[in-house]
């Protein structure tokens, strides 16, 4: 009976990062074919303190600097400063298909993605939840991800056998 748990959990976490990295490759891909010419300097700013925070907090988990994190994940100056665009690019162009898709998050349609991530992430509470998150960003993600499944459901998607 364990081994068979620990299969299941095993196969079902393959699946999910597996789902993952194709959802974030439709978004490569969706920037890639974009013809971006620009960006806003506040979203870039925005985008490279968030993940300036995001390693930070890596760093303050594994007890050791920004830099040790750097050099762990072998990332120099300039590969930084193309993570940063990199993710403003894909803010822009998700934002665009969201205008031009029409796609929406309603309060109802919050209030159930909130309770959801709540569950999903063992939150005794959607309030304890929001302790821990701004509104805003969960916002962004939450319309991300339904963006995200517009891309997946509307993408002619094969399947690369290994």
């Amino acid at each position: 009976a364990w081994r068979d748990t620990l299969r299941e959990e095993l196969h079902s976490s393959h699946e999910a990062d597996a789902t993952e990295t194709m959802r974030n490759d439709l978004a490569q891909q969706a920037v890639d074919v974009s013809q971006i010419t620009g960006y806003p300097k506040e979203l870039y700013k925005q985008k490279k303190e968030a993940l300036q925070a995001d390693y930070q907090g890596y760093a303050d988990m594994l007890g050791c600097s920004i830099d040790e994190i750097y050099e762990m994940l072998e990332l120099d100056e300039g590969e930084c400063e193309q993570e940063y665009l990199d993710e403003t690019y894909r803010t822009m162009v998700l934002a665009m298909i969201r205008q031009k898709e029409g796609i929406d998050l309603s309060e109802e349609q919050y209030q159930e993605k909130l309770q959801e991530y709540a569950k999903e992430n063992e939150y005794d509470s959607v309030e304890a939840l929001l302790e821990e998150y701004d509104e805003d960003g969960l916002k962004e993600y939450f319309l991300n991800e339904m963006t995200l499944d517009f891309l997946e459901e509307h993408a002619d998607i094969t399947v690369e056998e290994t």
